[in-house]
């Protein structure tokens, strides 16, 4: 299955782990990790690292990894950056995204569309 994931386009999509495959599972087509359970330390920066690939392809090239966290690992990133040396705080901060403030835009937008179709029949 693993093969598949990583090498074969037409394969398989997506892998469950419930607590495997961090360290030394490197596939650049990865592109979203859901996380949901509390990581710390060197093994949140490993499962950041998972989806933190670039990946060439015609098909559909990967530019960004997205980590949908449920379990609000974000409070742990700056202990566990601290723990590798010098990094820029900023760097980190730009990577999180606000879900609250998503939500808004969604509701917004959403709105926009929905007013655009008010007047059809």
């Amino acid at each position: 299955m693993i093969q598949s994931f990583k090498h074969n386009p037409e394969g398989i999509e997506i892998i469950i782990v419930v607590s495997k495959l961090l360290t030394g599972f490197d596939a650049p087509c990865n592109t979203v990790l859901y996380l949901t359970k509390d990581l710390h330390d060197h093994e949140l920066l490993q499962a950041i690292a998972r989806v933190n690939r670039l990946f060439e392809n015609k098909k559909t090239p990967k530019t960004a990894g997205y980590i949908i966290d449920y379990s609000e690992n974000a409070k742990n990133i700056q202990s566990a950056m601290q723990l590798f040396g010098n990094y820029d705080e900023k760097d980190v901060k730009g990577a999180l995204i606000d879900v609250d403030q998503k939500v808004q835009e969604l509701q917004s937008n959403y709105a926009k569309v929905h007013d655009l179709f008010v007047s059809l029949k």
